[in-house]
């Protein structure tokens, strides 16, 4: 679990948690893809569909008006930031603009809304894990449907503080 998570990975994730949650929530679509919008998303790649649901349901932004960057790496403050946006969602709430760093407004969401504790994170620049993204997300999604019969996840020992919230994601 300390390879980290790719942006592509992440979108993927999301897109796919998307079209779980959509069935009991009001995720709507916020921004409008336009094909070739990234100019390093190729249409024909697998991950260019979910990408684009990334991008119009408002959970990632990519990193210019042009780029998204599938093959780059998610740092922890852009965790938080996709995290709190699907909660905000999930939940019908928004996320209050604050002062500081771009993501201070996210951060500060997620602790309020409690899945992000303060001593959680050491440092918002650095890459995150797959491990703590996977926390973030079974932590900002509540409940999901089980959808895959799943006991085991093979790269994630047993008894791991964070293998539990994998296994979600993997049912879900």
């Amino acid at each position: 679990m300390k390879r980290k998570l790719t942006t592509f990975v992440a979108a993927i994730a999301v897109a796919a948690s998307i079209g779980i949650i959509s069935a009991y929530a009001a995720f709507e679509k916020t921004n409008t893809y336009t094909d070739g919008q990234f100019t390093d998303v190729p249409a024909t790649e697998w991950y260019a569909d979910s990408v684009k649901n990334a991008y119009e349901f408002g959970i990632m932004n990519g990193d210019s008006a042009t780029t998204f960057n599938p093959r780059g790496t998610l740092t922890v403050a852009e965790g938080i930031t996709i995290a709190s946006r699907i909660h905000a969602t999930l939940n019908g709430r928004t996320i209050a603009p604050c002062d500081g760093e771009w993501y201070m407004q996210y951060v500060n969401y997620a602790a309020e809304s409690g899945f992000l504790s303060e001593d959680m994170f050491d440092n918002y620049d650095r890459n995150i894990t797959r491990a703590e993204i996977a926390v973030l997300l079974a932590d900002s999604c509540g409940n999901l449907p089980e959808i895959n019969d799943v006991d085991f996840v093979p790269d994630v020992k047993s008894g791991e503080d964070y293998s539990a919230k994998v296994l979600k994601l993997y049912k879900a």
